[in-house]
């Protein structure tokens, strides 16, 4: 016999420790109690709701055609709903309604046998992470976080006997089919430890602490990020995880290890992951930029400074500083978030080489997107949805949606190999990536790399540089652009916003190009955004820059200006060094040395921007060789970037070496290899 009592005393202790409300940065979802008055389910994520007759509920969820919608009601997400309404007092209907979908449950298992996790998904619509959700994780949460505290004529001692007997069952084969990394596995560990704490049992809690102390070492990288590498579930698993810490201070006895200062490093990536405006970017499952839901996610940002001021002031001797504008590279991550200027009136950059972490991380390796002022103007496209039957679901993951380059628009590979080299620290920002994984869809598959370069003036100007080599017949970069007003002429795209806007355009190319815009196109699929405000829908029409060009045997190239503006005056780019740079591609034919440096020169309004690098043509990105003496420019340094007004430089910089000079003047001159920049 189980004692209702000592397991709602105990329930309250544990979860008294959790400090669950500090670490709740998204509010209440509303509209469950009208919802379920009127005998209806809300469709979490999705919006709508659906009428279900909670004694003989269908688990197969036949309201909606949706993977979600069927494990959203294996969940009983309308349980935390029903607890609150029981509390107040009053009719038993919520309670009612409760004991009526647990035994609704009993009555859609009856006779049937259940013999692996494929079984219970595609017949019961029922998974491992959901059996966690169900039986609960806390006070308020699940069967166990809320029955016993309901009122005791409708939720009977009998009726919390028979719960058990089925729990029991339930844990039994969460154990056995226990996932193996990622969210569901915290998810399951945490039940575990939860309801081996609530009913006294050690050998789950046992489970559970051993599980969490290793999924927290291995799961969270020393610079913060989750393994899934994803905003929306890294946060997920923020708040789980200073939860339980919280937890391991309040029941020592536990042995819980959870440390506080990776705690603090994943609030951090929470807030460098972020807009300027607090939104999200939208790097793989994730929600993408748009005007809705904006107060939700800005809340998040607030709250999740809060949360870190307060666990540095309680538990560390640190001062506690405002990172929201600093720019970072999360390495385990593969991503950059790249930002300058004021909260208000910056442009933040976001460099996305993603190292693959589960089914949540999309392909979209080398992505570029770029927020200004108060909008992204390049931007990710998002999450279209996880059904599998919407023709969205696998456009969204795949590499040609993003912001980014395909060979033949195939796909890259999960097994993805990555080398980057980079300095972010100073107004020239630069950025070097390989993808060389390969493509491959539909039984099609293709060899290739993808280099791309990314270097920064800040405020003033980015070139975008790709190189691209492999099995194939073109290569194919996607832009995708914030929809609005535009012009596009001589393959130039500029937006006309009233207040930020942005001038793209690539400006060279060793390959014939051709460039088109796309807006919600069906052949070629392209031009399409996740619909605004995170409601897993599949698509709505977006904007969409493409630039094709023929896949060359020794490699092609690809350079694009990228301009931020927001007076009247449309900034222009050119290349005006294009001879040089063809002389230069027949010379390394002839001498079959194709890995020397190269000079790009580019103009744009008073300036000229000057860019001498080997990393701008394709090669084994290990064997990049130092400058040199290359034209007038003469460096140990392996990229120089130099902007000239009237002929004479006003900046410098250099990567990784200690001296440059120009036509025989000294612009830098260091001691030691490192990077530098001189303002003249």
């Amino acid at each position: 016999m189980i004692n209702r009592e000592v397991i709602k005393e105990r329930v309250l202790k544990y979860n008294d420790s959790l400090n669950t409300k500090e670490f709740s940065i998204f509010k209440p979802v509303p509209g469950w109690k009208e919802a379920l008055l009127k005998s209806e389910v809300l469709f979490m994520s999705h919006g709508g709701s659906a009428k279900v007759d909670f004694p003989n509920i269908d688990f197969t969820g036949p309201e909606f055609n949706n993977q979600e919608w069927r494990a959203q009601l294996n969940r009983y997400l309308w349980l935390e709903t029903c607890l609150k309404e029981d509390l107040k007092g009053g009719s038993d209907y919520f309670s009612g309604l409760a004991r009526d979908s647990v035994n609704a449950f009993y009555k859609f298992r009856e006779g049937i046998e259940i013999p692996n996790k494929d079984f219970l998904w595609k017949s019961l619509g029922d998974n491992t992470l959901s059996i966690s959700v169900r039986l609960g994780r806390r006070y308020g949460n699940g069967w166990w976080g809320t029955l016993p505290f309901m009122r005791d004529d409708v939720i009977t001692d009998d009726f919390l006997e028979t719960m058990y007997k089925s729990t029991l069952e339930q844990i039994e084969f969460m154990i056995t089919n226990m996932t193996a990394a990622g969210n569901w596995r915290i998810s399951q560990l945490i039940s575990l430890l939860f309801l081996g704490y609530a009913f006294d049992n050690k050998e789950w809690t046992g489970i559970g602490v051993r599980g969490l102390n290793e999924a927290f070492h291995s799961q969270v990288f020393p610079d913060g990020c989750h393994e899934e590498r994803t905003l929306s579930y890294h946060t997920w698993m923020t708040m789980e995880f200073s939860s339980l810490f919280y937890l391991a201070q309040g029941l020592p006895d536990l042995n819980l290890k959870i440390d506080v200062q990776k705690i603090i490093k994943m609030w951090e990536y929470i807030i460098i992951a972020s807009c300027p405006d607090g939104m999200p970017v939208g790097i793989n499952d994730d929600v993408r930029w748009g005007v809705v839901n904006t107060e939700k996610f800005k809340n998040r940002e607030i709250k999740a400074k809060e949360i870190r001021k307060n666990l540095i002031e309680r538990f560390t001797t640190e001062k506690v500083t405002d990172i929201t504008m600093d720019s970072r590279y999360f390495e385990s991550a593969g991503q950059w978030y790249l930002k300058d200027g004021s909260y208000d009136d910056g442009q933040f950059f976001i460099f996305d080489a993603t190292k693959y972490g589960g089914g949540h991380c999309h392909h979209g390796i080398n992505s570029i997107n770029f927020f200004y002022g108060n909008k992204m103007l390049l931007l990710d496209p998002g999450t279209f949805n996880y059904e599998k039957a919407d023709p969205f679901r696998m456009y969204g993951k795949q590499t040609r949606s993003h912001n980014t380059v395909t060979i033949d628009s195939l796909t890259q590979q999960k097994a993805s190999q990555t080398e980057a080299v980079c300095d972010i620290e100073g107004k020239c920002v630069f950025i070097h990536n390989a993808y060389s994984g390969g493509y491959s869809d539909n039984g099609i598959s293709h060899t290739g790399t993808h280099e791309r370069l990314m270097l920064w003036y800040k405020d003033k100007f980015c070139l975008i540089n790709d190189s691209v080599i492999g099995e194939g017949n073109e290569f194919r970069a996607n832009f995708n652009i914030l929809p609005g007003p535009h012009t596009f002429d001589n393959d130039t795209f500029i937006t006309k916003f009233d207040d930020y806007n942005i001038f793209l355009k690539p400006i060279y190319s060793n390959s014939k190009i051709q460039s088109n815009v796309y807006e919600g196109s069906e052949d070629p699929l392209a031009g399409w955004l996740a619909v605004d405000g995170y409601k897993l829908r599949g698509g709505e029409k977006g904007c969409s820059l493409v630039v094709k060009g023929e896949l060359k045997e020794n490699g092609s190239v690809c350079a694009y200006a990228l301009i931020p503006f927001k007076s009247n005056k449309t900034p222009e780019a050119a290349m005006v060094n294009i001879e040089e740079l063809r002389q230069d591609e027949n010379e390394d034919k002839i001498s079959r040395i194709y890995n020397k440096p190269v000079r790009y020169s580019v103009e744009s309004g008073e300036s000229t921007f000057e860019i001498v690098s080997a990393y701008l043509k394709y090669r084994d990105s290990r064997l990049h060789p130092s400058i040199g003496i290359t034209g007038k420019y003469d460096s140990d340094g392996k990229l120089a970037f130099v902007e000239f007004m009237e002929g004479k430089p006003v900046f410098a910089y250099i990567y990784d070496g200690t001296y440059l000079n120009y036509d025989g003047v000294e612009l830098i001159k260091e001691t030691e290899y490192g990077n530098y920049e001189k303002t003249f």
